[in-house]
C-alpha cells in the first residue's frame, strides 16, 4: 500500500495537505496516509483545534490505512524530573486517544529525550516500561503501536530488544538505517571526522560500513528479515550521506532492489513516502510517486 506522510507535503496547513493528498490519490491510487501530531509542523493534525478531527475522519474513509505519528519535540517521558515525565506521558496518551477517535490503524513513536540508546541496558531499562504502558493503552483502543528506528534508537538489535521487552511492534524507516552512529565511544575524533567527510563528500557515501545500522543488520532485507512480523509500516526516503528525508530520485540507498526483492512480503504493509517535499517541491513528489507506483506495479504483474 503506497501512502504519504502529510507532514512532508508542500502545504501550509493540515486541511491544505489533506486536499493535496486527495488530488494525488486520484492520480496515483494511494491507499495509505500518515498524519503527524508534532506541533512544530504546520501541516500537523492538532486534535484540539476545531474541525481538525472531523477532517481527519473524512480522510480515514478515503484510505485503507491511516497512521498517526505521535509528537516528540519537547517531550521526555523518561525524564528524571517526575512532572516532566508525567506531562510527556499524558500528552502521548491523549494523542493515542485522538488517533483512536479517528479510527487510525496504528501510531508511530520515537524514542527521543535521552543522549542515546547506545548504552543498551540503561536505555532498555529506562524506556521499556514507558513504551509498554503506551502500547497497552493503544492496544485497548484497537491501535497497533509501532516504535520507529530513529533518533536515540537506530540500531536494529536495540529496536528489536525494546519491541520484544515492551511487547510492541515496529515502524521500519529505510532512510534512518543509513544514519551512521558517529557518537560511539569506540571511535576517536579522527575516525568520526573521517567517516563524516566520507559520507558527505563522497559519491558513494556509505562505502564505509562501520557503525552503519543497515550494514550491521545485513542490508535492508536483512533488517526486514530480523524484525519479521513485528514490522507494521515502512517509512521510505533517501539519504545523501549528510541528511535523511531526501527524495527517492536522489539515489544513494538501494531502495529499488529492496522493494523488488521483498514486494510480496511488503504487499500488505503501508509504505509511506517520507521525503521532505516541502524543501524539494511538488515536481519531486510526483516523480517519486510515479517511479514507486510503476515499480510496485511491475513486481505485482511479474
Amino acid at each position: 500500500m503506497i501512502g504519504l506522510a502529510l507532514a512532508m507535503l508542500p502545504a501550509d496547513n493540515f486541511a491544505a495537505a489533506v486536499d493535496l493528498f486527495n488530488d494525488l490519490q486520484q492520480s496515483f491510487g494511494l491507499s495509505a496516509c500518515e498524519v503527524s501530531t508534532e506541533p512544530s509542523s504546520p501541516t500537523a493534525l492538532a486534535p484540539g483545534k476545531d474541525g481538525a478531527l472531523a477532517v481527519a475522519s473524512e480522510l480515514r474513509k478515503a484510505v485503507s490505512s491511516l497512521g498517526v505519528h505521535l509528537p516528540y519535540e519537547g517531550l521526555n517521558p523518561v525524564s528524571r524530573h517526575p512532572r516532566i515525565a508525567a506531562a510527556s506521558r499524558e500528552v502521548l496518551l491523549e494523542t493515542i486517544d485522538a488517533a483512536a477517535s479517528i479510527r487510525a490503524g496504528y501510531v508511530v513513536f520515537h524514542v527521543r529525550g535521552t543522549t542515546s540508546f547506545v548504552q543498551e541496558e540503561a536505555g532498555l531499562t529506562a524506556w521499556s516500561p514507558v513504551v509498554r504502558e503506551l502500547a497497552e493503552h493503544a492496544r485497548k483502543q484497537g491501535l497497533r503501536f509501532l516504535v520507529e528506528n530513529a533518533d536515540d534508537l537506530r540500531r536494529v538489535p536495540d529496536l528489536l530488544a525494546l519491541a520484544e521487552v515492551a511487547d510492541t511492534d515496529i515502524c521500519l524507516d529505510i532512510g534512518h538505517l543509513y544514519e551512521r552512529l558517529y557518537e560511539t565511544d569506540e571511535w576517536g575524533v579522527l575516525r568520526r571526522v573521517t567517516a563524516r567527510v566520507q559520507d558527505i563528500a563522497s559519491p558513494w557515501p556509505f562505502i564505509l560500513t562501520a557503525k552503519l545500522p543497515a550494514a550491521e543488520a545485513g542490508g535492508l532485507t536483512g533488517a526486514l528479515s530480523t524484525l519479521d512480523k513485528k514490522t507494521g509500516c515502512i517509512h521510505l526516503h533517501n539519504h545523501d550521506g549528510r541528511l535523511a528525508h531526501q527524495p527517492l530520485s536522489n539515489v544513494h540507498i538501494p531502495w529499488r532492489g529492496f522493494l523488488a526483492k521483498n514486494s510480496e512480503r511488503l504487499r500488505t504493509l503501508p509504505i509511506i513516502l517520507e521525503a521532505d517535499y516541502r524543501a524539494h517541491g511538488h515536481t519531486s513528489l510526483e516523480r517519486d510517486l510515479k517511479e514507486l507506483t510503476e515499480l510496485l506495479a511491475q513486481e505485482k504483474s511479474a
